[in-house]
């Protein structure tokens, strides 16, 4: 989970049980830089959403095993699913069926027959409320002041990783550090120099991560972080370049603060 996570192209599901039409719904959107992936009625679209995450969903209504308002609900239904954009495509008419659609949880519905640019037209409209969901929630994982990641997104992280090594075996190395004497520094020369002092470390964190590992401030003046895969013949506590980093630290910053 870093920034660049923004800029990914967004995944879009396609349900639609007429081969033709979803094979060129998904040539149309492949074109516009999207991922696209594909089901052909609601049953599978389930499968689908618990394998790979998606954020925009194009769903036709009427469909063989499970319509789209059967699939609307079983998708709002899932806390996992909450912030899919949700496309219904309707030959319907009714006012009463759109609404219908919009009340079980629809953000947006076309009608059949349309046109490939109001159809992306929507789907940008979407995207555009996926990104600014996806802005928030990363500045919610965001610690203010070291600009590291904070204690919900570790312990969300965490969870995931122990899971994902549990699944395929692999090694998972966790390293936790605090800042001796941290108090003394607030006590001394105030919580400015404090401050000062940790986003110091941070630096030092950010510095050394490799796009793998997941720094964060765990809180106070305590940091966790996560490497993987470490092999632990290969693991070696960080001594030296831990010094290295407090002696370059130190050669940028006001001598009695470090």
């Amino acid at each position: 989970m870093t920034a660049a996570d923004h800029s990914t192209p967004l995944t879009v599901l396609v349900i639609e049980d007429h081969p033709d039409q979803r094979e060129l719904l998904m040539i149309v959107l492949q074109k516009e830089g999207y991922r696209v992936i594909a089901a052909a009625n609601g049953v599978e679209a389930l499968e689908k959403l618990e394998k790979e995450p998606v954020q925009i969903v194009l769903s036709d209504i009427m469909m063989p095993k499970m319509n789209g308002f059967e699939l609307i609900n079983k998708i709002r239904s899932n806390p996992a699913f909450k912030n899919i954009y949700l496309i219904l495509i309707t030959a319907r008419i009714q006012e009463g069926d759109r609404v219908r659609g919009l009340d079980l949880g629809a953000d947006d519905y076309i009608t059949k027959p349309f046109s490939f640019s109001e159809l992306l037209a929507r789907v940008r409209v979407g995207s555009r409320v996926v990104q600014y969901q996806r802005h928030l929630e990363y500045q919610t994982l965001i610690d203010a002041l070291t600009g590291l990641f904070n204690r919900r997104a570790f312990e969300r992280k965490i969870e995931e990783e122990f899971e994902r090594a549990k699944r395929y075996h692999h090694p998972l190395s966790l390293l936790i550090a605090d800042i001796d004497n941290f108090k003394t520094i607030n006590d001394t020369y105030g919580h400015h120099a404090g401050d000062h002092v940790l986003k110091g470390i941070a630096e030092a964190l950010r510095d050394k991560s490799r796009r793998s590992d997941f720094a964060s401030r765990y809180g106070g003046e305590e940091f966790v972080w996560i490497l993987k895969p470490t092999w632990k013949m290969l693991f070696k506590p960080p001594k030296k370049w831990s010094q290295k980093s407090k002696d370059s630290h130190s050669a940028r910053q006001p001598d009695h603060f470090l």
